[in-house]
């Protein structure tokens, strides 16, 4: 394993990853896992990358100081509370 690249540099990059990496359309990240067909979603499997996103995000936010990582992290729980809860 690298040691991590503390270099203000390499932070800017990091954050700029961050900041594109959610969907400005749906508030979710990356792609939707699904059955072998394409057909039916795997809804645990959204759930656990959304948990682990929004952990980065909430760690992002106090070591960037953007406010943006915190709202990002809020788009997250609303889609989940919205998208993935059960009837």
């Amino acid at each position: 394993m690298r040691p991590r690249n503390t270099s203000p540099g390499a932070a800017s990059g990091r954050e700029n990853r961050l900041a594109g990496a959610a969907s400005p359309c749906l508030l979710q990240h990356a792609r939707d896992p699904v059955d072998e067909a394409w057909r039916v979603p795997h809804f645990e499997k959204m759930l656990c990358d959304q948990a682990g996103l929004s952990t980065v995000y909430l760690e992002a936010y106090p070591a960037a100081g953007r406010e943006r990582f915190a709202a990002t992290a809020r788009e997250i729980f609303s889609y989940v509370l919205r998208d993935l809860r059960a009837p």
